[in-house]
């Protein structure tokens, strides 16, 4: 195929605006607090938020996708579109993450995007859009060496951080 001069649309596009449009975007990990999901719908729903789902790909997994778009009015999204697809339309100016599981946190902590709601997360606090992440750390896994560290880097970015569970504090950072 010949090289052209054809301008093309830059791959994926913006996800985020700064334009308070009413939209989140709940990042949903595959820890056991994702089925508490259509309670943190309806909760943003209840603040007068429209709700986009997107789960890793383990949460994907647990849910009935019919079941999040009568929610929400918007398919359940887990997989990256093509290189030249817009992401989401329209697109979300507030993040919540809930459950943020180990496995996410630290990855994301550490710039992973191997998939679409580490990419999300990535550009989101790159940007400096709103992000609430209720973390999911039970009993050993808040002990790992990682956990503080990730923790801190995430604050730095102005994260707010809570756990998903009062009785599972977060580890100092």
């Amino acid at each position: 195929m010949p090289f052209s001069d054809e301008p093309r649309r830059a791959p994926g596009g913006p996800s985020f605006t700064f334009d308070d449009n009413g939209v989140t975007f709940l990042m949903v990990c595959g820890g056991g607090r994702a089925v508490d999901t259509d309670h943190r719908i309806r909760a943003e729903q209840a603040l007068g938020r429209r709700v986009h789902v997107i789960a890793t790909p383990t949460a994907a997994e647990w849910f009935d996708p019919a079941e999040i778009e009568a929610l929400t009015g918007w398919p359940l999204r887990s997989a990256m579109p093509g290189p030249l697809v817009p992401i989401f339309e329209p697109l979300a100016c507030r993040v919540l993450v809930s459950p943020l599981t180990l496995n996410s946190l630290t990855k994301w902590a550490d710039g992973h995007s191997d998939n679409l709601v580490l990419s999300l997360l990535c550009e989101a606090s790159g940007l400096g859009i709103p992000i609430r992440a209720e973390v999911s750390l039970g009993g050993p896994y808040a002990l790992h060496p990682a956990v503080p560290r990730a923790l801190a880097t995430l604050a730095s970015l102005g994260v707010d951080l809570s756990p998903i569970d009062p009785s599972f504090p977060l580890p100092a950072y």
